[in-house]
């Protein structure tokens, strides 16, 4: 069972760099006035883009990937 992050009242004293080095480790909670700010790393990328992937969809026409075409434009009549 994971454990709840650290929560860390924010004072104008408050340390920020080594705030930071804690969240590089794990998760960890701001407090400051009742609001809650959750802070952690940002090594969290579900895949990694293959750049050859990424070219060839950059190489295609643009109109392929647009949800309209300018064809199907409704006239400005009413």
């Amino acid at each position: 069972m994971a454990t709840a992050p650290r929560t860390v009242r924010v004072t104008t004293e408050t340390a920020l760099p080594e705030l930071l080095d804690d969240a590089a480790r794990k998760p960890i909670i701001l407090e400051r006035d009742g609001e809650r700010f959750r802070v952690s790393h940002d090594e969290d990328i579900v895949c990694k883009p293959d750049p050859e992937g990424v070219r060839a969809m950059l190489a295609r026409p643009l109109a392929r990937h647009t949800p309209w075409s300018p064809a199907k434009k409704r006239s400005s009549r009413v």
